[in-house]
């Protein structure tokens, strides 16, 4: 669910009058093949849209594909109620995109839709540029990545394991709260009633996949037995979640000190499969990790903000180890062994791998749901914390870092994403109306 494609549809339109409507077919054409080579699911309306029973056609067409986010691509000046004809049979964030050309008025269209957009309170973004342009390629994803990560939130179930960790009074989440931000709904599951399902998981699957885990890292120093009990709460969780059908897309587990070292593989390897996790019943930490995995494609570091070097501009951030196995650099670096603190179970430890990485905090509840942002550089680091410790150079100084997000009131669970989503992020925390911090305002604005 979390880490399949952006669904989008793709609209042509035109006014019959303007300079360049006879080439709105091949536009449309050219644009078909344009976003073929994106890393998008795009359903193209059969045909150019000018008149309300064009739009209309095309919102039935499109809304039939559940598309999450719509591309309105000027051929010319077009009128502006032909998009609100589509939009309120098609109800989905709108992208106006003006191309460049003098007479055409697809630049003037374009802004003129937004604008009257802007007055319905309806979502929508603008970019202009050519149809190869790779900056506009660039926002088209960033939009449609905001669209689906706001309209799947919009339509999720997730599953609270146990309860929210005594004495993290910051992790509590009310429902009502949860349901009107971001559409979500949550259901319960008792941590007796886990460890009675574990029991039921045959200790043949369990095994065999505790062997294929195994042969995923580069060391294991716990007994078997360890490792088969992890496997059959993962066996467990699947069961819950249950994929494929009108089930869970994401657990937070409850799981400091209860399930430690316990349910920690089992996030990992969910995460793998696309379904969103987050640990200590941080049910904020598991909206955002969603949200984020839309964006980027990929799982999700959770981690604790650790330490802090002002000298060399980098913070340490690290948790128990229950990342994917999928995120190390190699697989020689990953050792299986006992939870710190507790000496149980099994988690994987690695060095965080290098490179472009995005890290956000989500926290608050009604009227004070916040979110945090920025991007950094993760370096090569050594295992200076017995978890998955990434030690990240920030884009901006530690210690303005530490004090912005202090005010702010930002959480202690950072999610950490490999790659540059900030801009994505941006259009998701004005799609869900939550008060930001760290993100640049005026990408917020030009590409959202």
């Amino acid at each position: 669910m979390w880490t399949a494609k952006p669904r989008v549809g793709l609209v042509v339109a035109y006014a019959p009058l303007e300079v360049g409507w006879d080439t709105s077919s091949i536009l449309l054409d050219e644009a078909r093949k344009t976003f073929a080579t994106l890393p998008l699911e795009v359903h193209a309306a059969p045909e150019p849209a000018s008149d309300p029973a064009a739009a209309l056609a095309a919102a039935e067409g499109l809304s039939r594909a559940n598309i999450e986010a719509v591309v309105w691509l000027a051929a010319t000046w077009s009128f502006d109620s032909t998009a609100l004809e589509f939009l309120r049979a098609c109800p989905v964030p709108l992208l106006a995109w003006g191309l460049p050309g003098m007479e055409t008025g697809s630049l003037c269209g374009s802004q003129q839709l937004v604008s009257v957009l802007r007055e319905l309170v309806r979502p929508c973004g603008f970019v202009h540029g050519a149809l190869d342009d790779p900056a506009a390629h660039a926002a088209v994803l960033d939009f449609a990545r905001a669209s689906a990560a706001a309209r799947r939130l919009s339509k999720a179930r997730f599953g609270m394991l146990g309860h929210r960790t005594a004495g993290m009074t910051e992790v509590t989440f009310q429902e009502y709260d949860l349901f009107e931000q971001f559409g979500a709904l949550v259901y319960y599951k008792g941590i007796d009633r886990l460890r009675d399902e574990m029991n039921a998981v045959p200790e043949a699957d369990a095994a065999k996949l505790w062997r294929e885990v195994k042969g995923r890292c580069g060391r294991c120093n716990v007994e078997d037995a360890c490792g088969i009990t992890a496997m059959r709460c993962y066996w467990a969780l699947r069961d819950w979640v249950n994929p494929g059908s009108a089930g869970l897309g994401g657990i937070a587990a409850g799981c400091y000190p209860d399930l430690m070292g316990i349910a920690c593989l089992a996030c990992g390897l969910l995460a793998e499969e696309g379904i969103a996790t987050s640990c200590e019943g941080d049910m904020n930490s598991l909206v955002l990790t969603a949200a984020m995995q839309v964006m980027s494609g990929r799982p999700i570091h959770n981690t604790d903000l650790l330490f802090a070097d002002a000298k060399e501009n980098t913070c340490t951030f690290s948790h128990c180890g229950n990342s994917a196995i999928s995120l190390a650099e190699r697989k020689e670096d990953i050792r299986l062994e006992h939870v710190r603190l507790m000496d149980q179970g099994v988690v994987s430890l690695y060095p965080g791998a290098p490179g472009r990485v995005t890290l956000a905090n989500l926290c608050g509840r009604k009227g004070s749901y916040r979110l945090a942002c920025y991007t950094g550089e993760a370096l090569p680091t050594e295992m200076v914390f017995p978890g998955i410790p990434m030690k990240i150079r920030l884009d901006v100084p530690v210690e303005a870092f530490l004090r912005d997000t202090a005010l702010f009131g930002a959480g202690h669970h950072w999610m950490i994403a490999c790659g540059g989503i900030s801009a994505a992020l941006a259009g998701f925390a004005r799609l869900t109306h939550l008060k930001t911090l760290g993100l640049d305002e005026n990408e917020v604005q030009i590409r959202q």
